[in-house]
């Protein structure tokens, strides 16, 4: 594991906190005409992102569960059998979240929930057989990095959830088109906090889950052969968060400083487990040989 942090780092941390500074200022003052001028419900990357930038958020609990699975330790045959069942449940469990959390975006709002479990099934069944062809030793390796991502994963979507909630910002679209009676003369500008009415626009979902890809600078620290392409692991999840961003003002979810803010809690929640939960975590399980 690499110890040392290099000094870049710094660098391109501020260089995200820049860059959402000058963005956030802007949104205070044009939000609603950013999204004037995008606001395109037909154009297909659009719609694309509204269908599939959640899924790599949601690929977190299988693939980790997966990793669990195949590194544990425990000596005693019935407690492993008991361990990997839980593991395997936990997979499953995984995918069926992502399937109900998604399946609408995908297949339409009528589509079978029994058929979105099948495909759950189809999924599990394929993550496990994937994850028996990688070497056990890489799986123990991994398995420190899963426990990171689990741990972004659930502490980012718990806090973007109150902040919808308490929020209750109202989107775009759903002022352009009459939705619950909304109209745009309900607009709020994103630091007034409009509460708990059922709306949702601040701060983007879909953004913050694609900032979840900043995990993998984690495989930058934990794997050796990885150490080098820290900056470059951080320059594709800067670019997906960046055009998830911009897909979500064009379809009219979201406002130029929801989707900002979006990805400035995700990126911040992971830079903070990363910096200082994750070291912990690392010695803990490479000293101890937690036998889980």
């Amino acid at each position: 594991m690499e110890k040392r942090k290099p000094k870049m780092r710094v660098f391109y941390y501020a260089g995200f906190y820049a860059a959402a500074l000058i963005l956030l200022i802007a949104a205070t003052f044009k939000d609603l005409a950013i999204d004037n001028t995008l606001y395109n419900p037909t154009n297909g990357f659009g719609i694309f992102i509204e269908k599939f930038a959640e899924f790599p958020m949601f690929c977190i609990i299988p693939f980790a569960f997966t990793v669990m699975f195949y590194a544990r330790t425990m000596k005693d045959k019935k407690l492993n059998i008991i361990l990997g069942a839980g593991y395997a449940l936990a997979v499953l469990a995984g995918w069926v979240l992502c399937m109900f959390k998604l399946g609408e975006d995908w297949f339409g709002e009528d589509f079978s929930k029994v058929l979105l479990i099948l495909i759950a099934v189809a999924f599990w069944a394929l993550t496990l057989f994937l994850g028996g062809l990688i070497k056990r030793e890489t799986m123990i390796r991994l398995r420190p990095l899963a426990i990171v991502g689990l741990l972004t994963f659930l502490v980012t979507a718990a806090g973007v959830e109150v902040i919808k909630r308490v929020w209750g910002r109202p989107r775009y679209r759903d002022m352009l088109n009459g939705v619950n009676g909304l109209t745009i003369d309900n607009f709020t500008p994103w630091y007034k906090i409009a509460g708990m009415k059922g709306c949702r626009s601040f701060p983007s979902g879909h953004t913050y889950a694609a900032s979840e890809t900043f995990l993998l600078l984690s495989v930058s620290d934990r794997m050796k052969e990885h150490k080098n392409k820290e900056i470059l692991f951080f320059a594709a999840a800067f670019v997906f968060t960046a055009l998830t961003a911009f897909a979500r003002l064009i379809a009219g979810a979201h406002f130029l400083s929801d989707v900002v803010m979006g990805a400035a809690i995700g990126f911040t929640v992971y830079i903070i487990i990363r910096e200082f939960v994750q070291p912990r975590i690392f010695k803990f399980m490479d000293n101890t040989k937690l036998k889980i």
